[in-house]
C-alpha cells in the first residue's frame, strides 16, 4: 500500500514540526493538527486539534497512514502529576488511536527508550520492557492496549537539538561565569531530527507482506552513549571558559534511567 495522505498529530511539537516539513520535500501529502488558532489561520495544512480535550480532528481528507507525536513529555512533570498524565497519554492517546485503527488506518506511535528500566545499554526491541518512570509506563500501556497489525510503535532515544533545556542551561551557565553541571553516571544514546525522519519513512514504506499480526516494534537509537559530563566536554572543546566551569555530578533523581540507548531495529 502506497502512503499518499498522512497526518501528523502533534504538529506543535519539536519533531512533528520538522515533520511536517521533511515529509513534505519528500512527496507525501502532509497534513498536521495544532491547538493554536494562530498557526491554523497560516497554513492550509494545519487542522485544529486539543489531545486535552480528546476531540477527533475535523477532518476531510482520506488518511492512509497517522503519525502521533502528540502528548506530555516531561518526566518530571509526569511523576509529579501522575493522574493528569495519564488522562493525556493514556486515556485520551488510545482513544484517538483506536479511532484511526477501526477505520483500517495505520497509526505510528512515537515511543520511547524509558519503556525500559535503564539498567543496560542497547536494549533490544525483542527484549521484556520494564519501565520505572511514570512516562514509560504510559508509552507501555499504550503499546500494550493498542496492539494491532495496523499499529506501529517507534521508540527513539534523546531527540538532539541545539533547543535542547539543559544545553540552554549550559550556555546561560558559561555567560554567567556559573558552574556547568553535568551527570557523570547517567547517559544518552543522541539521534537528530532527520534520523527519525528517515526511520519513519522506512516505516511508511511497510508493505502489507511485511506486517505482523498483532504489534509491529521498531527502535532507533545512536551506535554510542555517553555520560552528559563526557558529551559537555565535548560540546564546549573549543570554549577554555566552559570547560574551566564544568562539573560532574551524580545525584540525579531516582526514577532517571542510568542508560538510554537503543540498538537499532527498522524496516528494511
Amino acid at each position: 500500500m502506497q502512503v499518499k495522505n498522512c497526518l501528523v498529530i502533534g504538529a506543535d511539537g519539536l519533531i512533528g514540526q520538522f515533520l511536517i516539513k521533511d515529509l513534505k520535500n519528500l512527496g507525501y501529502s502532509i497534513y498536521g493538527t495544532s491547538r493554536r488558532l494562530e498557526q491554523i489561520n497560516k497554513f492550509s495544512n494545519l487542522i485544529y486539534f486539543d489531545l486535552n480535550q480528546g476531540l477527533l480532528p475535523n477532518l476531510n481528507i482520506e488518511l492512509d497512514f497517522v503519525i502521533f507525536s502528540a502528548g506530555i513529555t516531561s518526566l518530571d512533570y509526569c511523576e509529579k502529576n501522575i493522574e493528569i498524565s495519564n488522562e493525556i497519554n493514556i486515556k485520551k492517546t488510545i482513544e484517538i488511536i483506536s479511532y484511526f485503527l477501526s477505520k483500517n488506518i495505520r497509526v505510528l506511535f512515537l515511543s520511547s527508550n524509558k519503556v525500559f528500566d535503564g539498567a543496560k545499554s542497547f536494549c533490544k526491541y525483542s527484549d521484556q520492557t520494564n519501565p520505572r518512570t511514570v512516562y514509560g509506563i504510559q508509552k507501555r500501556k499504550v503499546e500494550e492496549t493498542c496492539a494491532d497489525s495496523l499499529f506501529f510503535s517507534l521508540r527513539l532515544t534523546k531527540v538532539f537539538t541545539e533547543e535542547m533545556q539543559f544545553l540552554k542551561k549550559w550556555r546561560a551557565d558559561v555567560v554567567l561565569g556559573k558552574k556547568i553541571y553535568a551527570y557523570k553516571n547517567e547517559f544518552f544514546s543522541p539521534i537528530t531530527l532527520s534520523d527519525v525522519a528517515g526511520g519513519i519513512v522506512k516505516i511508511l514504506k511497510i508493505s502489507e507482506t511485511q506486517l505482523l499480526p498483532t504489534r509491529n516494534i521498531y527502535h532507533l537509537g545512536n551506535k554510542i552513549e555517553i555520560s552528559y559530563f563526557d558529551f559537555a566536554k565535548i560540546y564546549f572543546r573549543d570554549n577554555i571558559k566552559a570547560l574551566s566551569l564544568l562539573e560532574p555530578v551524580y545525584n540525579f533523581p531516582s526514577y532517571r534511567n542510568n542508560y538510554n540507548s537503543l540498538e537499532t531495529h527498522l524496516p528494511e
